[in-house]
């Protein structure tokens, strides 16, 4: 684990897990750094036994932009000793971070600079038993569709299907409330995390605003792994969560 900068109480964490992004991991960070609120935010990323040059990347970027990291009020390095998988890479960025919430970031995908704010501003106002606040996303590299999470929080959608992206402020009392992620083969975990707060009685909000940036790539989780075994993730969400009536064309 590496630090730098103090934070006795950040504003909000960000948690980017990462697994085999080295070439993506740099334009993450920059974007957290980037955030209109960045002196407030503590930045953990938790690098899940990567193959590839992630973990050198994230190093090479503290090296080389140390203004930029300097921006930041605290910023931690995890590596995972074996791959535990995305849903354990994001539980451990939850239980390191001090924050009374968590802003969600996969190693692919971006902020934009008023990200942090506009969502804790949100979540800050709603009350208690809204556990997220998510926000629309630009989406780059999908032939067809341009604009993601743009459906406000529905249970009756929900039921059919995953409309959330994991890109979220999330409170961490929600998160333990919850159980944490849980790990699903392929795929969905967002889904399922989901599902389990509206078992546990909470909701999330939408900030109608285009904060995020959502990468569509050939190699990503869903565009691979979730495909290949989309009728098995199906019927695993149905045994988990009893009131769905998932049906094809799969969850996001």
């Amino acid at each position: 684990m590496t630090q730098a900068g103090a934070s006795p109480e950040p504003g909000l964490s960000v948690a980017i897990s990462l697994f085999n992004y080295g070439h993506f991991i740099a334009a993450a960070l920059e974007s957290v750094c980037r955030q209109t609120m960045a002196a407030a935010i503590e930045l953990i990323v938790v690098d899940d036994a990567s193959t590839d040059d992630s973990l050198a990347a994230v190093e090479r970027f503290c090296r080389d932009q140390t203004k930029l990291i300097d921006r930041l009020r605290l910023f931690r390095l995890v590596r995972h000793q074996r791959n535990r998988g995305l849903a354990e890479a994001r539980n451990t960025a939850f239980a390191l971070a001090t924050a009374p919430a968590v802003l969600v970031l996969d190693a692919d995908n971006r902020l934009l600079p008023q990200a942090g704010a506009k969502l804790n501003e949100a979540l800050c106002l709603a009350p208690a038993n809204v556990g997220a606040a998510y926000p629309l996303l630009v989406v780059e590299g999908h032939p067809s569709q341009h604009v993601a999470n743009e459906l406000p929080w529905n249970i009756a959608r929900l039921r059919q299907g995953n409309t959330v992206d994991a890109l979220a402020l999330v409170r961490r009392q929600a998160w333990q409330k919850v159980g944490g992620f849980a790990h699903t083969p392929g795929g969905w975990e967002d889904f399922d995390f989901w599902c389990r707060f509206v078992e546990a009685g909470l909701s999330a909000i939408q900030v109608p605003q285009l904060l995020g940036v959502y990468h569509h790539h050939a190699d990503s989780m869903k565009n691979s792994e979730t495909v290949q075994r989309e009728e098995q993730l199906r019927r695993l969400l149905h045994q988990r969560h009893p009131w769905l009536t998932i049906t094809a064309p799969a969850a996001k």
